[in-house]
């Protein structure tokens, strides 16, 4: 999760990074864009690959790129809100941000975890259609999005400042 230390990796230039006439939105916006436009890409590569061999339809892939966005989207604020809850900015090692901090560790397993949940939420869903039966996931992960995404816009500028 590459937003989950991006604060961090600041480290002893984000006084001057704070100190730019950007708005902190906009400074958000930029660390989140880099996590969407590495993963979506290589996510729908790998949809691709795997799921029209398998007979996968193209709305089932519309379904599919829609869901890579919105995880990407939820896992980079995730990322970001934990990374803006427990900053590291006295390292002296590139490493230990971005491989030991907590805001990785906090958002790889909840990540993780929210996988765990939906796989078998998905399987156990009493709905015959499959396309059907991911639309309350695709729904639940987009309320995830929108909802860390609304917390940024709201509490992540204060918390940015008072760094």
């Amino acid at each position: 999760n590459i937003a989950a230390f991006s604060i961090s990796v600041e480290g002893k230039s984000f006084p001057l990074l704070k100190s730019f006439p950007i708005a902190p939105r906009e400074i958000f916006r930029s660390k989140i864009a880099k996590q969407v436009l590495l993963y979506v890409p290589l996510s729908l590569v790998a949809f691709l690959i795997v799921g029209f061999p398998l007979g996968f339809s193209f709305v089932s892939g519309v379904f599919a790129l829609l869901f890579f966005i919105a995880y990407t989207v939820f896992s980079a604020n995730l990322g970001l809100i934990l990374n803006l809850h427990y900053p590291n900015f006295d390292w002296k090692n590139e490493a230990d941000v971005v491989k030991r901090g907590a805001p990785i560790m906090g958002s790889t397993f909840t990540s993780l975890g929210l996988g765990v949940i939906l796989i078998p939420a998905y399987m156990l869903l009493p709905i015959e259609s499959a396309i059907l039966r991911f639309l309350p996931i695709l729904l639940f992960v987009s309320a995830l999005a929108i909802g860390t995404e609304l917390w940024l816009q709201k509490r992540g500028e204060k918390k940015f400042l008072s760094l």
